[in-house]
C-alpha cells in the first residue's frame, strides 16, 4: 500500500495560474475521483502527483519521499499514469502492446516471466481484451485503443494508479464496467487510485471519494454524498441540479445552466 500525498502545490504556465497552493492526500485501498468544469486544474494535479510537471512550488509525495527525486524506473513501478492524450496505435499485437506494461519489471513483450504474463492476462481480461489478444493495435475502434491503453497501465502493477478520463471513447457498457473493475481493484488490492472525470453520474456511484476543483483549487472533498449536492455542484459547474437518491447513490440529475434559467425565471 502508498500513501500519496501533495503540499502547497503551486503550477503556473505564463500568467495563467494552473494549480494554486493545493494540499491533499489519498489513502490506499481507495477510489478518488477528480470532478470539475474544463480548465480546473484536474489534469494538472495529476501530471503533478505522476512526477511529469515541474512545480513553481510546493512538493509532491510518495510514502513520504519526493516523487521527482525518484528514479524514473522506481517510480515506473510505483505509480502508473495513464494521460488523457494517449499515444496512436503500434502495428503491433494487442498482448504485446499491454505487455509493454511490464517494462519497468524488466519484461518485454517477447521476455516474460510468469509474474509478468500474469499480470498481462489479467490486465486483458479486465478490460474485455482477451478475445482480441492477438489481433493488431491499428484494427482497434477508438475506444478498443482506450481499453488497450489501460490495460497497459493495469499491467504495471503499481501500487498507484492515476487516470485521466479513461470514459471518454468508451460505450456505455465498458464505462460501467471500467468503473466497478477500479472501484474493486483499489479495494481488493489495496491500490491507491485516482481517476479524473466528467461523468458526475458515475463518480457518485463508484468512488469513495470525490474531490471538486475550480480554478486550480479544490473546492469540495469528500463522500459522493457530501459533495453531490445541489449547492456545491452548482459551485462548481454553474448548473442546476436535482439529487435522485432512490437508487442507492446520489445519482445527479441536470436541469439547466444557471445564468438560462436565472434568465427564463426574469422573462417568464
Amino acid at each position: 500500500m502508498a500513501e500519496l500525498s501533495a503540499n502547497n502545490l503551486t503550477v503556473s504556465v505564463g500568467p495563467k495560474r494552473l494549480l494554486e497552493d493545493v494540499t491533499i492526500a489519498f489513502a490506499p485501498a481507495k477510489l478518488a475521483a477528480i470532478i470539475g468544469e474544463n480548465g480546473a486544474g484536474k489534469s494538472t494535479l495529476l501530471r503533478v502527483l505522476s512526477g511529469y510537471q515541474k512545480l513553481d512550488a510546493g512538493q509532491a509525495l510518495l510514502d513520504g519521499r519526493d516523487i521527482s527525486a525518484m528514479r524514473p524506473v522506481e517510480r515506473a513501478r510505483s505509480i502508473g499514469w495513464l494521460p488523457q492524450a494517449l499515444p496512436s496505435a503500434l502495428p503491433v499485437t494487442v498482448r504485446d502492446a499491454v505487455a509493454l506494461g511490464r517494462f519497468a519489471h524488466g519484461g518485454t513483450p517477447h521476455r516474460l516471466g510468469e509474474a509478468d504474463t500474469r499480470a498481462v492476462d489479467d490486465a486483458l481480461l479486465a478490460c474485455d481484451l482477451a478475445e482480441m489478444a492477438d489481433r493488431s493495435t491499428t484494427s482497434l475502434s477508438g475506444g478498443e485503443l482506450a481499453r488497450m491503453h489501460l490495460a497497459r497501465a493495469l499491467a504495471a502493477s503499481t501500487p498507484v494508479m492515476l487516470v485521466d478520463e479513461p470514459l471518454a471513447a468508451l460505450d456505455p457498457r465498458h464505462r460501467l464496467n471500467t468503473m466497478e473493475m477500479l472501484a474493486d481493484l483499489a479495494v481488493r488490492q489495496g491500490r491507491t487510485i485516482v481517476v479524473v472525470l466528467h461523468d458526475v453520474g458515475l463518480a457518485a456511484r463508484f468512488a469513495h471519494r470525490i474531490i471538486l476543483m475550480r480554478q486550480g483549487k479544490v473546492m469540495a472533498d469528500g463522500t459522493p454524498r457530501e459533495v453531490v449536492t445541489p449547492a456545491i455542484i452548482a459551485d462548481g459547474f454553474g448548473v442546476e441540479l436535482g439529487v435522485d437518491d432512490s437508487v442507492g447513490w446520489p445519482q445527479p440529475v441536470f436541469l439547466a445552466p444557471i445564468n438560462s434559467a436565472a434568465a427564463e425565471s426574469q422573462t417568464g
